[in-house]
């Protein structure tokens, strides 16, 4: 991954010593002062921007962050499948499918060979699953 002589630099290389660096605490609230008489001199402002609040608001609100949606969320574009039409006038293949049934002869030829299998599956445990 690296050079021998940058592997060999690291190694002896002094520790630096790192100093904490204290973040500084940003403020929810300001006051700013405010002219005339009946204004009281200050207001107290807020620096971040409440959600909205409204009590009689029946619609569902968006997340402030609309860029980070759950994955369920997100917009896929994909190929719409094509689809066979329903009803069309007259037909050029015969649609109906045929049922399979059956025949007498498969069911004689499976139960002789049943009458021979079944016992040596019942002799051994591990295979009573595939009964």
């Amino acid at each position: 991954m690296y050079s021998r002589k940058a592997m060999y630099k690291r190694k002896y290389l002094a520790t630096k010593s790192r100093i904490e660096k204290k973040k500084e605490k940003v403020l929810a609230i300001v006051t700013k002062p405010v002219g005339r008489d009946k204004n009281s001199g200050t207001r107290v402002v807020k620096l971040r921007k409440m959600p909205r609040y409204y009590p009689a608001e029946d619609v569902p609100r968006k997340l402030l962050s609309h860029s980070k949606k759950p994955f369920s969320q997100h917009v896929r574009k994909l190929k719409k499948k094509l689809r066979k039409p329903r009803h069309q006038e007259g037909e050029i293949f015969h649609t109906e499918k045929e049922k399979y049934e059956i025949s007498e002869q498969l069911k004689i030829d499976q139960k002789a060979v049943d009458s021979q299998i079944l016992p040596k599956i019942k002799a051994v445990p591990q295979l009573q699953g595939y009964l």
